[in-house]
């Protein structure tokens, strides 16, 4: 049973002489009746900082120590004995992931055991960005549940040691996109002057295949400070039923790194419809943190600002991999004549509902959210303001409209499929 974190920050920064930060942890349903091959302290939670986001597919070593691995195995001899890199402090995340709250008790999954919640001193963890974890101990099925955002702890020595930071909070979940209406991933970003964060997207094939290798570049921001981001990805042509993932790298000039992946696949389907999922459902059946036993979008506010590729024919049966010129370039708005039905329920008529939200007016046509036949999308631009308003300063939105970002042709590679 995974622990729900409710409410929180994409950022949360700790200094020192600042109050501990108070976390409150909800749970989607009780659990207090072990059964008889589970071994004591079983059912419960312990919370974690890790020191670095797990790589795209890449798992935390599901055994804390050899006390608990032993405690499993003797109330249940069927669990076998797993690989030293399976135990955290065999494996290579030794050092890295450094507990929060106590491994004698944990916390019960229970309303009454979880209702205190967590605190984080300013001065329990090393300066730096840690993502935070809880560590559900349930024999043979140890789950790690990550926290959405990043805790940057600044110590004696202040923001400028310390690498940048970025986070996302959307996608945080599964989610679905089309190839003929893009998507806009959201979070948080922080560095000193002169840090650059490149987006970057990959095939979950490629990252198996080729690690580090496989992203592709899409933007790229220059940060200052702590802000937000707000970035569309147009997938390229030929890239229905790829399931893909999304990769933050933060660069500071003097070559302090940080890594954010988004966690869970984005599937992209052909057609225009708009994007769905990548908000996080979190279980409060306690009402710790919303006052009501119902599911809570963890997501509200982190909106995915629809972005449609140009020259997409609108029908679901469209060859969407030959529209277009193939290279990203805006296009002159001619591939629809606006009869065929869009999956998302527009034509490309001026007056209808889906096809021209932004009120443009004529010269849209293709996807539902009709991209307009300029080269210049500025009304991305506005949706954008509307939807992030009450965040801080945002990166990215004050470019000219001409900076959208596009897609160029990849290079010939003998060994890497496109």
């Amino acid at each position: 049973m995974p622990p729900s974190f409710l409410g929180g920050e994409c950022l949360t920064i700790l200094r020192p002489g600042d109050a501990a930060l108070h976390i409150t942890i909800g749970v989607p349903l009780e659990e207090s009746a072990p059964t008889a091959d589970e071994p004591p302290g079983t059912r419960s939670f312990q919370f974690f900082a890790v020191c670095r986001e797990p790589f795209p597919a890449q798992e935390l070593p599901p055994w804390i120590d050899v006390a608990d691995l032993d405690a499993a195995q003797a109330a249940n001899p069927e669990i076998l004995t797993p690989d030293a890199s399976l135990i955290l402090p065999t494996s290579s995340w030794a050092g890295c992931v450094l507990p929060i709250t106590p491994r004698d008790p944990r916390m019960p999954i229970s309303c009454e055991g979880t209702a205190p919640g967590i605190e984080v001193a300013a001065d329990a963890l090393p300066p730096g960005n840690h993502v935070l974890y809880g560590y559900t101990y349930e024999p043979a099925k140890n789950v790690w549940t990550p926290r959405v955002g990043l805790l940057r702890v600044v110590g004696e020595a202040g923001d400028d040691v310390l690498p940048p930071a970025v986070a996302f909070t959307y996608p945080v979940s599964d989610s679905v996109a089309s190839t003929g209406r893009g998507v806009t991933l959201t979070g948080c970003a922080t560095g000193n002057a002169g840090t650059t964060i490149e987006f970057s997207w990959a095939t979950a094939s490629n990252l198996i295949a080729f690690g580090d290798e496989a992203w592709e570049p899409f933007d790229s921001l220059a940060i200052a400070d702590a802000d937000t981001f707000s970035v569309p990805f147009v997938p390229p042509p030929g890239t229905d039923y790829k399931v893909v993932k999304f990769r933050g790298l933060a660069t500071d000039p003097a070559g302090g790194q940080w890594a954010a992946y988004t966690r869970q696949p984005m599937v992209l389907e052909p057609g225009c419809a708009q994007p769905q999922g990548g908000t996080e459902l979190v279980a409060d059946v306690c009402a710790a943190g919303s006052g009501a036993a119902e599911p809570t979008d963890a997501g509200a506010g982190q909106v995915a600002l629809e972005v449609c590729a140009p020259g997409e024919d609108s029908g679901p049966d469209s060859d969407t991999s030959d529209s277009g010129d193939g290279d990203g370039d805006e296009s002159d708005g001619d591939e629809s004549d606006g009869d065929e039905s869009d999956s998302g329920g527009a034509t490309g008529s001026a007056d209808s509902s889906s096809g021209d939200p932004a009120g443009q007016g004529e010269g849209f046509s293709g996807c539902g959210c009709a991209a307009p036949a300029s080269p210049a999308p500025c009304w991305l631009v506005s949706l954008a303001v509307v939807a992030l308003a009450r965040r801080r300063r945002r990166l990215g939105l004050t470019r000219p409209c001409s900076q959208r970002p596009r897609w160029r042709p990849a290079r010939p590679s003998a060994t890497r499929p496109r």
